[in-house]
């Protein structure tokens, strides 16, 4: 069982990277002109890109795909989040 666990989240961790720069992506878009990032709209952003992306992020047991799309619109949200302390962080002045 612990193998075929590790298979899983190994499966799982490859297709993060991908999916995280791709939310990014679209989260630092909503950059305004003056170099702010709205958190609210960062999320929501982002949760539109999960969306959009589908059923992306799958970890399937027993036929059952245990990472349903909550969760990954879940991850987007924590990745816009953290986007947006980037980009507040590196902000001129």
């Amino acid at each position: 069982m612990q193998l075929q666990l590790v298979s899983q989240i190994a499966r799982l961790s490859a297709k993060v990277p991908a999916f995280v720069f791709d939310v990014a992506r679209k989260v630092i878009d909503d950059v305004t002109d003056d170099g702010h990032l709205d958190p609210d709209t960062a999320e929501a952003t982002a949760r539109a890109a999960s969306a959009e992306a589908g059923d992306l992020l799958k970890l399937k047991v027993k036929g059952v795909d245990v990472v349903d799309e909550d969760a990954q619109a879940d991850l987007a949200a924590f990745v816009a989040r953290v986007t947006v302390a980037l980009v507040e962080a590196l902000r001129p002045g």
